[in-house]
C-alpha cells in the first residue's frame, strides 16, 4: 500500500538530509553511484509503541518537494503527489530478517529478533524510478494478507496491522 490511509500514527523524522547514492540505491533508481539523493529516516508509532522504521531515498530534483515538517504529519508519498509527482506504481518485495542493531533499538525490540523487511521502489507515470523505500516493520504488529483470484488472474496483497 503506499498511503496510510488515514491511519492515527505518529511519525518521527530521524534523518532529513543529501548522501551520496551507494551502489544499490542507485541501481534501484537508475542512478549513478555516489549521486545525491535525499535520505529521510523515520519512525512510525502507535499510542507511543514503535511500528515501522523507514528509509526512503529520494531523487535529488524531487527533494524541494519535501520537508522535514510535511513529512512528520504525511506520507513521503502523498507529499510528492502534492507536488505534482505522478504515481504509477512501484515493485515491492517483503521478506523476514533479523533486525539490525541500531534499527532494532528504535523499534524497542531485542537486536536480531525478526521482523518484516519491505522494499519499495516506486515509479512515476513515465516509469522512471522517484524513491527506493527500505522498510523494517516489527512482526509481532502487523501480517501480510493476500487475496488471489484463479478466475480473475489477479493477486491483491495488504499489510495489516495488529
Amino acid at each position: 500500500q503506499f498511503l496510510d490511509r488515514g491511519r492515527a500514527d505518529q511519525r518521527k523524522v530521524l534523518r532529513f538530509g543529501f548522501v551520496d547514492a551507494p551502489l544499490s540505491v542507485a541501481l534501484a533508481l537508475s542512478i549513478e553511484p555516489g549521486e545525491r539523493v535525499l535520505r529521510v529516516s523515520r519512525l512510525r508509532s502507535r499510542a507511543g509503541s514503535p511500528l515501522t522504521y523507514t528509509d526512503s531515498f529520494v531523487l535529488e530534483r524531487l527533494a524541494h518537494l519535501l520537508d522535514r515538517a510535511r513529512l512528520s504529519r504525511r506520507p513521503l508519498i502523498a507529499a510528492l503527489e502534492e507536488g505534482g509527482v505522478k504515481i504509477g506504481g512501484a515493485q515491492q518485495s517483503v521478506r523476514a530478517e533479523r533486525c539490525p542493531a541500531p534499527i532494532a533499538s528504535a523499534l524497542g525490540i531485542d537486536e536480531h529478533e525478526p521482523v518484516l523487511y519491505l522494499e519499495r521502489i516506486v515509479f512515476d507515470d513515465t516509469g522512471t524510478a522517484v524513491q527506493l523505500l527500505l522498510g523494517w516493520y516489527r512482526a509481532d504488529r502487523f501480517e501480510i494478507r493476500m487475496e488471489m483470484s484463479r478466475a480473475d488472474d489477479r493477486t491483491r496483497v495488504w499489510v495489516n496491522t495488529r
